[in-house]
């Protein structure tokens, strides 16, 4: 009965880890990319604290935790639409989907200001090291951010359509670990670049 048991809980619990293997194989390499990106920022910022602390200062610390918030306030609104689906309320979740897509398009908005505002003062990539760093890891998130917007407008679509359900959640499941680590890569960034002295 014991064995029975633990084999249902654990045939349960592959049943609920969204995605293949491909996927996590994926997700694990991109946390390993940025992972190495911010190993190696640290140490160049170790042998420069100075000019790194003086550079940060031209940094918008209120635009950065304002993106900080935007981001975590879109993933809750993916896990709300997750939810919504499970619950069998698929209606409503196309709402939370449009709310996340309005965030991330406010986070790009808000990053292309600061982006204009550095470029506007002449600081580029060859500013210095600091700068180099700060718009490499910055425009690689972007694009993470503007590649996950353009799955949650698809995925919207397509629950409108009708073609997810409580029993068919895989694809959405993907999109939301997906979405998640773009998020959680800003929590490590923002500090990083905005706050460490």
């Amino acid at each position: 009965m014991m064995m029975t048991t633990e084999l249902n809980f654990r045939s349960t619990a592959i049943k609920r880890m969204p995605g293949g293997t491909d996927f996590w194989v994926f997700v694990i390499a991109e946390s390993l990319l940025f992972g190495s990106f911010f190993v190696t920022y640290i140490c160049y910022r170790s042998g420069s604290v100075e000019l790194y602390n003086l550079s940060q200062q031209a940094l918008n610390r209120g635009m950065g935790a304002f993106n900080t918030a935007v981001l975590i306030v879109s993933s809750w609104s993916v896990v709300q639409a997750l939810e919504a689906v499970r619950k069998g309320r698929v209606k409503v979740a196309p709402r939370y989907l449009s709310l996340s897509i309005v965030l991330a398009l406010v986070f790009l908005t808000v990053k292309i200001c600061e982006y204009q505002d550095k470029f506007h003062h002449g600081i580029t990539l060859a500013t210095n090291k600091f700068f180099m760093f700060y718009f490499v890891l910055t425009m690689i998130h972007m694009a993470h951010v503007i590649i996950g917007t353009v799955v949650l407008i698809v995925l919207r679509q397509r629950l409108v359509q009708g073609e997810y359900d409580r029993d068919n959640m895989n694809v959405l499941e993907m999109a939301a670990s997906y979405w998640h680590l773009v998020d959680l890569l800003w929590i490590f960034l923002f500090p990083l670049l905005y706050l460490l002295r």
